[in-house]
């Protein structure tokens, strides 16, 4: 049966008006409630995460009836995000749950066949793996914390040295830095949890430990199978925590809708020395591409268990924003740390007040490619010019409110969209906010609607102009308007 699309009316005062970057919360035990969502989304969580490395499908259901629960009650747009598990290879159960340590010098054998693990014998949840690694490889374990290198392998086994060692417990994670992997990116379980997210309605769609632009094109294709005919097709994120996107990232830009600086995995794959100078080079990457860029990885970690960050924390998230990203992710902190609400309240004051600073200056497109490029770039300059309280614009597909958010307008945008799943997936864009309206056929229409959502959500002030944007004609790139209004 369907269902009326909401017509959501988001928060635009305080602190959420002013700030321009996007927050993104992973959820899960710790916020599994409609309560701390709600929290949350008044703390400034604007994009739901779900992981779906952790949990089952019943679980998944329930965190999404969740999130819509709280998107009603608050008469605010969440976009969620579902996070693909991918090939992430991780080592099997210790007895009882529990640990081993594995010392430096020792031998330690990586086996494709179950088993339960020792000290000594681990298992490894790759079939391929004895065929894939040559004596010599480096094998890293529970991010990179444990570092082997393969000495012999015989049969399904990989005997290896121990250079590092230290802990090990259940379902860690496993790394083949250098190892070109047999497994693709889009796994059978993967291919599954597509299915189930386009069947759920998700906004975007994360593809974890993409090698090559190929990747996403067979994820659009199965994305475009599983959602025809359905109310939302979910756009495609690129999640960047291999090498092999990093030297392939121009062709994966071109195939995703978006990308996300993983730093967890790409800090194990390219060592942690390297990942500052990567971010800043994805994130600059991706605002000259026009596409919505995620930082993510750590942001907040020491939140996990303490009510404030680190100072190095701090200074970490403010050079995100510095950067240029459009979003930083929470990960642990929000799904199973103490304090959710807090965190997110913390990421928005720390963005906040670097977007306050006077040495922040927005990263905005240079390259104009297309007629809506064109109107988008000359309605930023314009509305900077004239010193306007905010930008309007229609846009049946999102791509009029992004193309004005590639320019990094300092004042906000306003993005009115018939279909409310397009308003969510705008979402992750920065410095966009969003309202459900219908089509308009005449420009004094367009002007009439334009003002009363822009008055009704506080962004038109008195004796200051205001920006309308909108196409006249129907189809892609059919922007080809734009108005000072007062």
């Amino acid at each position: 049966m369907s269902r009326r699309a909401p017509s959501f009316q988001p928060f635009l005062t305080g602190a959420q008006f002013k700030r321009r970057v996007t927050i993104v919360c992973t959820i899960g035990p710790a916020c599994a409630n409609v309560k701390t969502l709600c929290a949350m989304a008044e703390a400034g969580m604007e994009v739901v995460r779900l992981n779906f490395s952790h949990g089952d499908l019943a679980q998944k259901t329930e965190m999404i009836r969740l999130v819509r629960e709280a998107e009603r009650k608050l008469g605010q747009p969440l976009s969620i995000l579902q996070d693909l598990q991918g090939p992430k290879l991780r080592v099997g159960e210790f007895p009882g749950g529990g640990s081993a340590e594995i010392k430096t010098g020792s031998t330690l054998v990586l086996t494709s066949e179950p088993c339960a693990c020792t000290a000594g014998r681990v298992y490894v949840n790759y079939r391929q793996l004895a065929k894939d690694i040559r004596p010599g490889d480096a094998v890293l374990l529970a991010d990179g914390s444990i570092t082997l290198r393969a000495a012999a392998v015989k049969g399904g086994d990989v005997m290896c040295d121990v250079i590092h060692g230290g802990m090990l417990s259940s379902r860690k994670g496993v790394n083949l830095p250098g190892v070109r992997l047999s497994i693709p990116a889009l796994t059978a379980k993967d291919v599954r949890d597509v299915r189930f997210g386009c069947a759920h309605g998700v906004d975007w769609i994360a593809l974890s430990f993409v090698r090559e632009a190929g990747d996403i094109g067979r994820l659009r294709a199965l994305v475009a199978r599983e959602a025809k005919g359905r109310r939302c097709t979910p756009l495609l994120l690129a999640k960047i925590e291999k090498p092999e996107a990093v030297d392939a990232i121009a062709g994966v830009m071109d195939a995703a809708d978006a990308l996300m600086v993983a730093r967890g995995d790409l800090g194990v794959e390219l060592t942690f020395a390297r990942v500052p100078v990567i971010q800043k080079e994805l994130i600059h990457r991706a605002n000259q591409a026009g596409k919505p860029v995620v930082t993510a990885t750590q942001m907040l970690e020491s939140m996990i268990h303490a009510p404030l960050p680190t100072r190095a924390e701090a200074s970490d998230v403010a050079n995100a924003v510095f950067d240029g990203t459009d979003a930083v992710m929470l990960s642990g902190e929000s799904a199973v740390g103490a304090y959710p609400v807090e965190a997110v309240a913390t990421l928005a004051r720390i963005i906040a007040e670097a977007e306050a600073s006077p040495v922040y200056a927005a990263h905005g497109r240079t390259r104009r490619d297309n007629a809506t490029d064109a109107v988008a770039a000359a309605a930023v300059d314009l509305a900077a010019g004239v010193d306007a309280s905010c930008i309007v614009a229609f846009t049946r597909s999102g791509a009029t409110a992004r193309s004005l958010a590639q320019y990094r307008p300092m004042m906000p945008v306003l993005a009115l969209c018939s279909d409310a799943c397009v308003g969510r997936q705008l979402l992750l864009s920065w410095n966009i906010r969003t309202r459900v309206a219908p089509l308009c056929r005449a420009r004094n229409e367009y002007v009439k609607v334009a003002r009363a959502h822009a008055a009704a959500a506080g962004m038109i002030a008195k004796g200051k102009p205001w920006i309308v944007v909108a196409g006249t004609t129907r189809g892609s790139g059919g922007t080809n308007w734009m108005q000072v209004e007062r």
